[in-house]
């Protein structure tokens, strides 16, 4: 699924340097060449095109700086998402935001029913099995969740029950996983399950990665527009003057 993921954020990745490197050079090194002749020209500048001067200035004054606290910035928020606040913070954040979400909690769910699905076959106890679990479905706020259902299960609560109380799983698997404690086959219902939300997981990704790279086609497109019309403005302003 990683390796799918990776894939399929190749062409929005490149489109998003592409983006970057075409504006950094319109603003860094094709406005200078415009600069003097639109300040030389007369007449009002527009608001836009000001901006982009003092942009361009600032750029090319200040490259360094911005480099320098861009490397702080990523170290910083790297020991941060390392540490165990920082870690609950960004994992409860991740599930939280729209779309991605949704896919998140899929994944997560996958990961849970089926190697809740393995230990169990495998003859391993309740209990041990949800700890392992909680520690392999990859986010801190689940996995604290999951350990809060094995305190509800020693008391003599049900898994799905206890299950329910996750907000961040889907409503069904806790009705799947009643099912399934009911009937007696609570692994072989969990891989049925595990194989749903993967499908579901791939689909959502797909979707998204559909969705991002014309949203990126057109936020380039505004980008570039807006340099080109703030520097063509200046030019039909002296034009109308003349």
């Amino acid at each position: 699924l990683n390796n799918k993921i990776k894939g399929a954020m190749i062409y929005p990745t490149v489109l998003s340097l592409l983006a970057v490197v075409v504006v950094t050079i319109m603003i860094v090194f094709v406005l200078p060449t415009f600069t003097g002749f639109i300040t030389s020209g007369g007449g009002e500048i527009p608001g836009p095109t000001r901006f982009l001067i003092w942009l361009s200035e600032f750029l090319r004054a200040y490259w360094w700086l911005l480099i320098c606290i861009g490397i702080i910035v990523v170290i910083v928020c790297r020991a941060f998402v390392r540490s165990e606040k920082g870690r609950l913070w960004w994992d409860s954040r991740k599930i939280s935001m729209p779309i991605i979400g949704k896919s998140l909690k899929m994944i997560y769910t996958s990961r849970f029913a089926r190697t809740l699905s393995t230990l169990l076959s495998s003859g391993i106890q309740m209990l041990p099995a949800i700890e392992i679990t909680s520690r392999v479905v990859g986010n801190q706020l689940i996995c604290n969740r999951l350990t809060n259902t094995i305190e509800d299960i020693r008391k003599g609560v049900s898994l799905s029950l206890a299950i329910s109380k996750i907000e961040e799983f889907p409503t069904m698997i806790h009705n799947v996983i009643g099912v399934g404690e009911e009937s007696g086959l609570l692994d072989d219902i969990l891989v049925k399950t595990a194989l749903f939300y993967d499908e579901e997981s791939e689909s959502a990704i797909q979707r998204l990665v559909g969705l991002l790279e014309p949203l990126l086609i057109i936020v380039m497109g505004l980008i570039i527009g807006f340099i080109v019309l703030s520097i063509f403005l200046p030019m039909l302003s002296m034009y109308e003057t003349i």
